[in-house]
């Protein structure tokens, strides 16, 4: 290594003197967004499918999409009705009508052979039901397409609702309720609810079970359903995709021939949107649960208004870029550093009828949990530096960057998925924008984020706490009382916070550790694309100690590159144990570098380092403007890098640890990459705006 360290001046610029040479290769930029030439549907740059959109007669909305690389046909119809319509005391009901249109139709009786033609057909089908849509969507060989379509429109056109099948299926609706019993993410999530206002269908069970789906005295099972989907499976309450490499014009004939008997009439979309608030005043806020698994959480929650008709600026994007950042300065930088947690997520939320739900999620550790208070503290004042200071500019552009960055460099999306996506989508959203509308078109007005932030307050905060461990006392000065959670037999309390913890709020200790974040200098300028393709990397410049490849790729019409640069240690042996000890190193420096590469990795560069026997290899990958200076910055830090005794020891014990696990395997020599929770809007992406 101290040779390398001599080098290091050397290297840099033989290496920036290569990348200027591999410039040069760059010829022209992108063409500017072409609008669809049959109808004014905004999309990605590197989008080649063409779409069009129309009403059929009995009001079902319809999206067309010519794919010309698709390797399946797909379709996928939404309805305007979920869990949220369940009547009282039949929950699940929305669930068990989306499981009985699958066992059979007037047309097609056979209760199993919908799905045998599309599996026997080289296709995929599934369903799932929301708290205000059901989705239903396939996929199968062209060639089957249109015979598919007209046994899918049939359970819109006119389901059995046998009941033989009845009995049978809501067997299997209980059974999926019971797969999912121990599962921590609904036992949490449900108990949650208990906070919430009663009237407000959120605070329901939605999934289902026997003693839910079954006669009641003035109306059996199957006329509930059949009121159910008489009531809200209209045409005008629906949308519907098509996805195939068949023209539109063949598409468009297809959706005629098959879903114009659908029952419905050019009307507005049923108004399903609750009429209550998810909160009511002087109601606990406050909860302590405990999970099945050994981890400990604190989340702090929000109602504000929806912010579906602001789906053009996003101003809630602007309190999670802040909030939910990982680099120098941020909240979740200063919880690391201090041993207290180890992840951190932000988010808006999806709707929830006129609400939905701000939320800040941290992952506490051991410690973190011993000290809960100065954990809450931090984001309290964090909280409150958001609040004081003044709307930055730079964030709003930022983000918009990083949201048209997302959208017009996107990756594929296979046709099942993403005709769910848009079937969905096209129930609350303007079909011109039904693409544009997963990023931000225009900048957030400032009163916009403000009116958010006036309802980021101790009154309208819920909090709850996961551990296993234990729980402070000091939060609440009556006794608590333990419950259990009705549906999952989850054990919590709910309690309102004294005047301690409210004053904690109001009055958080000021951290020297938090700052709102430093502008991103990876954001790429020059989105030119170089005009080759590499399908391996090219050797670029080897010396002793040193070898450096490079591959372009434009295959996706997107300005993005690879860097290889491999560093051979001097007298390094070709053995397993020189293989542990970088294998260790590279364990040490990624961990190191986690909020390093924080800024990169949301400019959409990556970053991952391997061991080999005798060395390592950096690998940077992404957008290519800045992405030298990334490769650069990263060796820099490599060859200053000395670990604390304290981590060495840590890694080294896991390092053991995972060796131990791999006993009856044999060792594999892979590589260790950087795994980051993905927090950048990608297109296509179901929007929690």
């Amino acid at each position: 290594m101290k040779k390398l360290y001599a080098f290091t001046s050397i290297i840099l610029v033989l290496l920036t003197f290569v990348f200027a040479n591999q410039n040069l290769a760059i010829a022209s930029s992108l063409s500017t967004e072409t609008q669809n030439n049959m109808t004014q549907i905004s999309k990605s740059k590197n989008d080649k499918s063409l779409y069009k959109s129309l009403v059929l007669e009995n009001g079902l909305r319809v999206l067309l999409v010519s794919d010309p690389i698709a390797e399946k046909s797909s379709a996928s119809l939404s309805v305007n009705v979920g869990s949220f319509q369940d009547p009282h005391q039949q929950e699940g009901l929305a669930h068990f009508l989306e499981h009985m249109l699958f066992l059979g139709t007037e047309k097609f009786p056979d209760a199993s052979s919908y799905q045998t033609f599309i599996t026997e057909n080289g296709g995929a089908n599934n369903a799932y039901t929301s708290s205000n849509t059901t989705n239903y969507y396939f996929d199968i060989q062209e060639d089957h397409y249109s015979e598919a379509l007209d046994r899918f429109s049939q359970f819109f056109i006119s389901p059995l609702f046998s009941k033989e099948f009845a009995d049978r299926e809501k067997n299997a609706v209980h059974s999926e309720y019971l797969a999912k019993i121990n599962d921590d993410s609904r036992r949490v999530n449900q108990a949650f609810k208990t906070l919430l206002n009663p009237q407000h269908p959120q605070s329901r069970f939605s999934v289902g079970r026997l003693d839910t789906l079954k006669d009641r005295p003035n109306a059996d099972l199957q006329t509930q359903l059949k009121t159910l989907f008489d009531q809200y499976y209209k045409a005008n309450n629906m949308a519907l995709t098509l996805i195939s490499t068949l023209p539109i014009s063949e598409l468009e004939s297809l959706s005629k021939l098959f879903f114009t008997d659908i029952k419905g009439h050019p009307a507005p979309i049923i108004d399903t949107i609750p009429k209550t608030t998810l909160l009511q005043n002087q109601t606990p806020k406050m909860q302590f649960v405990e999970p099945i698994a050994d981890f400990q959480k604190i989340k702090f929650l929000f109602p504000i208004p929806t912010q579906q008709k602001n789906y053009k600026s996003k101003p809630g994007q602007y309190l999670t870029y802040i909030l939910g950042h990982e680099g120098s300065g941020s909240l979740l930088s200063y919880l690391k550093q201090q041993g207290w947690a180890n992840a951190l997520g932000a988010s808006t939320g999806s709707p929830i009828g006129k609400e939905q739900i701000f939320s800040v999620s941290i992952r506490l550790t051991d410690d973190g949990l011993n000290h809960i208070d100065e954990v809450v503290g931090a984001f309290f004042y964090a909280l409150t530096i958001l609040k004081d200071s003044p709307i930055d500019p730079l964030y709003l552009n930022e983000s918009k960057i990083l949201s048209k960055l997302a959208f017009d460099y996107y990756d594929y999306i296979h046709p099942i998925r993403l005709s769910s996506i848009l079937s969905s989508r096209l129930l609350h959203y303007p079909a011109e924008d039904i693409l544009s509308s997963f990023k931000i078109t225009n900048v957030a007005k400032e009163d916009d984020i403000q009116s958010l932030m006036s309802h980021l307050t101790h009154d309208n905060m819920l909090v709850q706490l996961i551990s296993k461990k234990n729980f402070p006392t000091n939060w609440h000065d009556d006794d608590l009382i333990w419950d259990k959670e009705t549906w999952y037999n989850t054990k919590y309390t709910n309690f309102h916070a004294n005047d301690y913890f409210k004053n904690l709020f109001l009055h958080p200790p000021k951290h020297n550790g938090i700052s709102l974040p430093e502008a991103n200098p990876f954001l790429p300028e020059n989105l030119d694309t170089i005009n080759e393709f590499d399908e391996h990397p090219r050797l670029i410049f080897q010396q002793p100690g040193l070898i450096y490849w490079h591959r372009s790729d434009n295959q996706f019409e997107k300005p993005a590159s690879n860097h290889f640069l491999a560093i051979r240690f001097e007298n390094a042996a070709d053995t397993p144990q020189h293989y542990l000890l970088n294998r260790l190193l590279t364990r040490l420096f990624d961990e190191a570098m986690s909020e390093q590469t924080y800024l990169p990795y949301v400019a959409g560069l990556g970053y991952r380092i391997y061991p080999h026997l005798n060395g390592v290899t950096i690998n940077t990958s992404g957008y290519s403007d800045k992405q030298f200076n990334y490769l650069k910055q990263l060796l820099e830090a490599f060859l200053r890098f000395k670990p604390s005794k304290s981590r060495f020891e840590e890694n080294k014990k896991q390092l053991l640890k995972d060796l131990s696990n791999q006993i009856n395997t044999p060792l594999s020599i892979g590589y260790f990459k950087t795994f980051r929770p993905s927090n950048r809007r990608e297109y296509f992406k179901p929007s929690n705006d």
